[in-house]
């Protein structure tokens, strides 16, 4: 590994058109295990389920402008499953994307206990905002949400213009989508949603920009999130207020927040899960 993401507006869009300026924008992904990788134990060969790569692979190869850090916990992963991935990249043609530990971040390893999937947590008042297997893996939903955070602020501060991160079942990032860029000079910053019977706010994908304001939510939705998965807790609720707190400090109304709403971004509802690839299983790579 080397060291050092309203309706009215929801037209479809062209990729012929136009296209904004994607120079200086990173898309960031991150695969945190649930628990330390150990192959003859697991019956696989790599710790990575290769087919969560898939989405990754489509996206990096139709913004080939677009810096992709692939972000994975050294500290869970064998060499031999960090090699496959790489291997899988290179066959893929996935040349644009940039395979990182999540460990080098410098605010990572000052999260350290927290990102521990030994940890033993409380347990959570609301099993929704907690994972049922805490105590021998952990909070991962806590660990995911801090470490999506943290990776999207190093972009930044490694001089990213604007840093994304997308979930792996995102089908389209939609990065030269013009309502993204109009959302991204108006608020620096932009959220994705899932539609129920009206837009919700997800995590799965969000962007951020170096102004003061948008590093200001930033750090806010970091530390509330640092605070809730040490009570045991997922970072969903910090993020949401942060949302929230940008808007309402703003004087906007809720339809006016910097949401992904009308966009091909809209992402899965909750709960869905990424169909497997058989023959990763049957070549004995990754678990059935």
């Amino acid at each position: 590994m080397h060291n050092d993401p309203s309706h009215g507006l929801s037209q479809s869009f062209s990729k012929d058109a136009t296209k904004p300026s994607l120079s200086g924008m990173s898309l960031n992904y991150v695969w945190i295990n649930r628990e330390k990788f150990k192959p003859a134990a697991e019956g696989a060969l790599c710790g990575v389920p290769l087919h969560v790569l898939d989405k990754a692979i489509q996206n990096a190869a139709a913004y080939p402008d677009v810096k992709v850090n692939l972000w994975l916990d050294g500290d869970l992963l064998d060499e031999a499953s960090i090699a496959m991935v790489a291997s899988h990249l290179y066959i893929q043609g996935a040349h644009t994307i940039r395979l990182r530990n999540i460990r080098d971040i410098k605010d990572i390893r000052a999260h350290r206990a927290l990102m521990d999937p030994e940890r033993a947590i409380p347990r959570a008042p609301n099993a929704l905002f907690h994972d049922e297997q805490a105590g021998r893996h952990g909070n991962i939903w806590g660990r995911v949400d801090l470490a999506r955070l943290l990776a999207v602020r190093q972009a930044l501060r490694e001089g990213d213009t604007y840093a994304f991160y997308a979930d792996f079942d995102i089908e389209d990032v939609s990065l030269n989508n013009p309502r993204l860029h109009r959302i991204l000079d108006r608020h620096d910053m932009v959220f994705g949603t899932t539609s129920f019977d009206t837009p919700i706010f997800e995590n799965s994908y969000f962007g951020f920009g170096r102004f003061a304001m948008a590093g200001y939510t930033l750090d806010r939705m970091i530390a509330g999130t640092a605070c809730m998965v040490d009570k045991g807790h997922n970072g969903y609720d910090p993020y949401y207020q942060g949302i929230l707190n940008y808007t309402y400090g703003k004087n906007l109304a809720l339809q006016e927040a910097p949401l992904a709403v009308g966009m091909p971004v809209v992402t899965n509802r909750m709960g869905y899960r990424i169909p497997r690839n058989d023959l990763y299983t049957d070549l004995g790579i990754n678990e059935p």
